[in-house]
């Protein structure tokens, strides 16, 4: 005769599966987060610097202002 015994999962392990599963996603969200905010920051910075190249820039040698050379 065949008998159906229950399996109960312990507290700790409940708690640990939880901790481990709510790290890991917040710590995939936040890269991807991360690295999409850094690769429309670099695209708008990147379309910015294109578009207005006749801006002059300042260059800066130990920490003086010595001259603007365009871009």
């Amino acid at each position: 005769m065949l008998k159906h015994i229950k399996l109960q999962q312990s507290a700790v392990f409940d708690s640990a599966f939880d901790l481990g599963f709510e790290s890991a996603f917040d710590l995939g969200f936040e890269s991807a987060f991360d690295l999409d905010f850094d690769l429309a920051f670099d695209s708008a910075f990147d379309v910015a610097f294109e578009s207005n190249s006749h801006v002059a820039l300042p260059i800066v040698r130990g920490g003086k202002w010595i001259r603007k050379v365009r871009v």
